[in-house]
């Protein structure tokens, strides 16, 4: 089986004007991240946000830190 993947955006977390946080499209239906701005930076690269079947969000921030929800959960185990 063959992956077509088009990366929507490449920027950290907190993109610069006219960049796009990164994400990217596997197979032109699976959303992997998601940018402020993603859905018109997909129709830039002939992908419709209508045909995206499923979204995964990845733990990691563009800095490679756990996200704050992680973090909290980790301190609330530590703490019982």
């Amino acid at each position: 089986m063959a992956f077509e993947v088009v990366f929507v955006g490449v920027s950290p977390a907190s993109p610069g004007a006219g960049e796009e946080s990164t994400c990217f499209v596997i197979n032109g239906n699976i959303l992997v991240d998601t940018g402020w701005n993603a859905a018109l930076s997909m129709q830039s690269h002939d992908l419709l946000p209508t045909d995206i079947d499923h979204v995964f969000i990845s733990e990691n921030d563009a800095r490679g830190h756990r996200s704050a929800g992680s973090d909290r959960k980790q301190e609330c185990e530590a703490a019982n």
